[in-house]
């Protein structure tokens, strides 16, 4: 009886795990580079996937992804008319009573937005955003910023004032659109931050890091194709891990299946 209670348990865990084998050749899914790229951040003001806005992008600060946009026309049309007023109900000019952002200032934060709004090259450093509830379900995270980019940012802003060192919290949400959303008081952008490494990785609440490699950055005003390259080294980097990750949990069911064959 005993050694009949034996086979019919070793049979049991056979078909359980041919089934969990079954289902994983079958169901999972193999992660490809693809999965990460040509996407567009889930939020109000993306589309769903990037698609062509053509002419009526040109002359605006988001020009370069007309042919292949996660923002629309109006997006850039906005963008251009009150920076991030109409799209986040932030303000730049943020201590008026000292003095408004300057305009090579602006200039930055125009580009800055437009990157965030229109570039399908993001995907990679897509993840969930847990503490928004309205505007977005995603926002990216460490997107590596070319050193070139973030330095002449923060050299062109660090005159300017700001009211907040981190952009993503703290403001008072029922004085939005307005100076009086404010958190802390008016400082330098260089008082608040001591670098541009800081600045940059800062600001966004991690949105981006600085990066010294000049082989694997992105520009906010896209340089050729390189934007293009690092998305696609990194998706594939990104899939390469999650087949290993894979392999390893199929390598584990496999050997339990094999042990409990001959044990």
């Amino acid at each position: 009886m005993h050694d009949m209670y034996t086979m019919l348990s070793k049979r049991m865990n056979l078909i359980l795990f041919l089934g969990v084998i079954f289902w994983c050749a079958v169901f999972v899914h193999s992660s490809t580079a693809d999965d990460y790229l040509n996407k567009c951040i889930s939020s109000t003001n993306h589309k769903n996937v990037p698609g062509k806005e053509g002419k009526a992008m040109e002359n605006y600060h988001c020009t370069p992804w007309q042919n292949k946009s996660c923002c629309t026309w109006n997006t850039t049309d906005n963008i251009d008319k009150d920076g991030a007023l109409s799209l986040y109900n932030i303000v730049w000019d943020q201590c008026p009573k000292i003095q408004n952002m300057s305009d090579k200032c602006k200039q930055h934060f125009k580009r800055d937005t437009c990157f965030y709004e229109c570039s399908p090259n993001l995907g990679p450093w897509i993840v969930a955003d847990t503490t928004s509830k309205k505007t977005r379900k995603e926002r990216v995270r460490n997107v590596p910023i070319c050193k070139s980019d973030c330095e002449a940012w923060f050299s062109d802003c660090s005159e300017d004032y700001t009211c907040n060192d981190n952009w993503a919290t703290g403001w008072d949400w029922s004085k939005k659109g307005t100076p009086a959303m404010c958190p802390k008081s008016c400082k330098k952008f260089k008082d608040y931050f001591s670098s541009a490494k800081q600045f940059c990785e800062k600001l966004f609440d991690g949105s981006f890091v600085y990066s010294e490699n000049n082989e694997n950055c992105m520009n906010m005003v896209p340089v050729g194709d390189n934007n293009v390259k690092v998305s696609e080294k990194k998706a594939e980097d990104l899939a390469s891990t999650a087949a290993r990750i894979q392999q390893s949990i199929f390598g584990v069911l496999l050997s339990s299946l094999i042990y409990n064959l001959l044990f």
